[in-house]
């Protein structure tokens, strides 16, 4: 993929993830099906999202860091959302009800 060229010892013109990264969406179930898709370049966002909304049909219950985008589209598609709340002291990793992304943190290494 084109990208500009760096030139070295100036900074980024934008702050957090850069443009050239790719932007994957990937979910599992509980049965351990999979569902990676590259929805595009830089940081994810509900229209990255909803161009997999045909891929959350029958979703119960969504389970997900604090993203914002993640609950306008867990809101989109009319389920339940059960997120893993930010820690100052960064130590947290499950969500009230007890439940983690170990399983797709794993899948995404």
């Amino acid at each position: 993929m084109p990208r500009y060229s760096k030139k070295r010892g100036n900074g980024s013109a934008y702050s957090g993830i850069s443009h050239h990264k790719v932007c994957i969406v990937s979910a599992i179930d509980s049965q351990d099906n999979m569902f990676l898709n590259i929805v595009g370049l830089g940081v994810e966002t509900f229209e990255k999202y909803k161009d997999c909304k045909y891929k959350f049909d029958d979703t119960e219950l969504i389970v997900a860091d604090s993203k914002p985008c993640i609950r306008l589209f867990a809101n989109d598609l009319g389920v339940e959302i059960n997120q893993i709340k930010t820690d100052p002291r960064g130590n947290r990793y499950t969500t009230d009800l007890g439940n983690h992304l170990g399983d797709l943190n794993q899948l995404d290494t």
